[in-house]
């Protein structure tokens, strides 16, 4: 039940009032002049307990009679106070006013709202906090189409609308973003309001019954600045997930794998490659340590190395690069080469490696090299076997010739015999020549043999002292790996005696079961840590590289060695070459080494992340 007070004089406006709410169910109406208030006069309950008070303003040139608000609010002070009129629209206490024409329905929504008074909200308060919970809500929703398609219906809710079209321009045309309510023909223009939304961002239309109040005015003019805002974050949320699609096609595209980290070495990142070369799903990595993807020693010294990074600052890999070994999910490992950089966002360190499977081109680099180590080979056995042997033949010849005409006292004897001695000069350094073509031997004592040779030869070339230096098993078994062994051991003997002016110098080799380890050490003049690096820069930042340093990198990486040189100015150097024995996978192919060993790192010791 709803009490409801007319106070006007008898009017067609009057008539109107009463007809609208005696419709609403189960409301009651009172009727009287702006003289007898309370209605009856009696201050009853009835009277002081109305649901709201409508009164009637008289025409403009009556506005003498025109309805005192705050002398209804002294006999209601309960009750929602309308005027209808626009005479008494200037006068503060009402809690709406209304214009007399398209009364009914503007009456009904009015007195829908809960009336005013202490704690209660008039009908531009519950328009206000209509527009909060729409702000709320769009923020929740980052102004997507179901918060569109709910401003429309909240539209629909508090004016009198028959339709309502949300445009938005987007390359300066206008396109439709939400519709509601029914196809408008021919409307009034007066009742069709085109509100701009924003900066030219887009129209509000709206095709209305009648006309709206001053409060329903200022709820659309709000209402089109906060579509304005939305609308420009609803760009900024458009750009930002085209930007983050792009980035997410180019990682899920790239050959390379890209991994990031924080700084505790927590993976935040795992692209599609990386999923591919290592063997994890995304989902098995995130914020697992980064240390899962590097074999042994690595694994065990990663959080160290990064911890000492950022409390000394020291860099080994960031923004240089190098080449490591990998660990897959099946324990393989395999070459890689890696890229380190790092980047500060939101005050959190972040970490990108770029990684590529350099596996196949181990593999090519061994076939290449194996094939010149094979020419090489030929070239020496046919000169051993066909140069060397011709110019035997010819020694013997030359040597019979010497001696008859010696014999015979003959004038060139002394001649022949210098012949003669030439020839067995010229066939002594063609073997030679050979030896260093084939250097090693198995059936001629291996790497052992061709070691001692070479320390011979550079006492006898050089004038130095050399000594050679043999423990543990006799031989290596594998041909390749002492081939290369030897070449490094050779580049090494030479570097010392060129570049290191030294008088001495001593090679080692120790063979075990589980590992081949050589040694050169000399007395030279040794040289400072940055000189062996293989790759470093000149101050005007071009390139330079050491290229029997290089050379001897590459031999250790493609038996899977560890290089290692270390030297202190004036005091000499020590280049090192550590093969531990790995076994390989059943089905891993050239590169894929289960952890039973170090993994070639082909340069000086140290984390692969840093």
């Amino acid at each position: 039940m709803a009490t409801y007070h007319v106070i006007a004089p008898p009017s067609a406006v009057r008539d109107q009032v009463v007809r609208a709410l005696a419709r609403r169910p189960g409301s009651t109406v009172f009727v009287g002049s702006p003289d007898a208030m309370p209605l009856n006069g009696t201050g009853g309950k009835e009277e002081t307990a109305a649901a709201a008070v409508i009164a009637i303003a008289p025409p403009p040139g009556e506005a003498a009679h025109a309805p005192s608000a705050a002398r209804l609010r002294a006999s209601y002070p309960h009750a929602r106070l309308v005027c209808v009129g626009a005479a008494a629209s200037t006068e503060e206490g009402w809690d709406a006013t209304l214009p007399p024409e398209a009364l009914e329905e503007d009456l009904v929504d009015t007195l829908t709202d809960p009336p005013a008074g202490p704690g209660r909200t008039g009908p531009q308060e519950r328009l206000q906090g209509l527009l909060l919970e729409l702000v709320q809500d769009g923020l929740r929703r980052l102004a997507s189409d179901d918060w569109f398609r709910t401003v429309v219906h909240t539209l629909q809710d508090v004016l009198p609308l028959r339709r309502c079209v949300i445009t938005r321009r987007d390359g300066g045309q206008q396109q439709r973003v939400v519709t509601a309510g029914e196809e408008v023909a021919d409307e009034k223009p007066a009742l069709v309001h085109h509100v701009p939304i924003g900066d030219e961002a887009g129209v509000l239309m709206l095709y209305l019954t009648q006309s709206l109040h001053p409060s329903q005015e200022q709820f659309v003019d709000h209402l089109s600045r906060l579509l304005g805002g939305f609308f420009e974050l609803r760009g900024v949320k458009r750009t930002l997930e085209l930007t983050d699609a792009k980035a997410r096609a180019i990682l899920n595209t790239t050959v390379d794998a890209i991994v990031t980290i924080d700084a505790a070495g927590a993976i935040q990142s795992f692209n599609a490659a990386a999923e591919r070369i290592f063997g994890y799903d995304e989902s098995e990595v995130l914020q697992r340590n980064v240390k899962m993807l590097m074999p042994e020693p690595y694994q065990a010294e990663h959080d160290d190395y990064i911890e000492n990074y950022l409390t000394t600052g020291k860099k080994r890999i960031i923004g240089i690069g190098r080449e490591v070994h990998g660990r897959r999910n099946d324990g393989s490992t395999f070459p890689m080469d890696l890229a380190v950089s790092e980047v500060e966002l939101d005050g959190r360190r972040i970490f990108t490696g770029i990684i590529r499977d350099i596996t196949e081109r181990r593999a090519l680099e061994r076939e290449v090299l194996q094939a010149s180590d094979r020419e090489r080979r030929r070239i020496g056995q046919d000169m051993h076997d066909g140069l060397g042997q011709m110019l035997t033949g010819l020694g013997l010849i030359s040597q019979s010739v010497a001696k008859s005409l010696a014999r015979e006292d003959h004038a060139q004897a002394e001649q022949m015999q210098e012949i003669t001695d030439l020839i067995k000069e010229a066939d002594a350094y063609a073997r030679g020549l050979a030896r260093g073509l084939v250097p090693v031997e198995l059936e001629m004592g291996g790497l052992t043999g061709a070691l001692q040779r070479l320390a011979a030869q550079a006492e006898r070339l050089f004038g130095i002292d050399c000594s050679f230096e043999h423990t543990g098993e006799a031989t290596v078994g594998d041909a390749d790996v002492a081939t290369h062994l030897y070449r490094i051991a050779q580049e090494s003997l030479s570097n010392a005696v060129r570049h290191g002016k030294a008088s001495q110098v001593d090679i080692l080799l120790r063979v075990s079961p589980r590992q081949v380890r050589l040694r050169v050490r000399d007395n030279g003049r040794g040289f400072a840590e940055e000189r062996v690096t293989p790759v470093a820069l000149h101050e005007d930042g071009e390139m330079k590289r050491g290229m029997g340093i290089r050379i001897m990198n590459h031999r250790a990486r493609i038996i899977g060695a560890t290089l290692d040189i270390q030297g202190v100015e004036g005091e000499g150097a020590v280049v090192t070459c550590t093969r531990t024995h790995r076994r390989r996978s059943a089905a891993s192919g050239y590169g894929k080494e289960t952890d039973e060993g170090r993994p070639s790192d082909a340069s000086s010791p140290g984390c692969p992340m840093q």
